[in-house]
């Protein structure tokens, strides 16, 4: 017969659960600000789905929607801080702030587009691990050149 997980059994298990929360937090940025849009796909699960200031699409959507928002920049940097992690069972949620900053020509490093805000994310536990079902962002500011995705 087993036996019931002990306290410290449990609280493995949790900061278990949130480091790979958090590595699948930073992974999704490095995807990201390498332009790896495949690579971010896999992260979601295949009925996630993204919540911008300016579009919402289904995750599926994530390497061509990426592919046409990231083009006009030749780098972007995105810096996560604040994360707060709630899990309950086979299903967390989280909210970070980010502040990224988007680069159209690197020779020019001095003219870029800021935007700082927060995402609200929502995780499920699948046979591979912690993936993103919401991924949800929410613009505070602006800053330097014109940010306009929608172009």
């Amino acid at each position: 017969m087993p036996s019931n997980p002990t306290p410290l059994a449990d609280s493995v298990n949790m900061l278990m659960d949130r480091a790979a929360i958090e590595d699948l937090i930073t992974t999704l940025f490095h995807c990201v600000d390498t332009k790896d849009f495949a690579g971010a796909a896999k992260l979601f699960t295949e009925d996630g789905e993204i919540v911008l200031p300016f579009a919402s699409y289904p995750a599926t959507e994530l390497v061509e929607t990426s592919e046409r928002i990231f083009a006009p920049f030749q780098a972007t940097h995105h810096m996560i801080g604040n994360v707060a992690i709630t899990i309950d069972a086979d299903s967390a949620q989280s909210r970070h702030y980010v502040r990224a900053t988007h680069v159209p020509d690197t020779t020019v490093a001095s003219r870029h587009a800021d935007v700082g805000g927060w995402y609200h994310w929502q995780y499920r536990r699948t046979p591979e691990g912690w993936r993103i079902t919401r991924y949800e962002l929410t613009f505070v500011f602006s800053d330097g050149i014109e940010f306009d995705p929608t172009t």
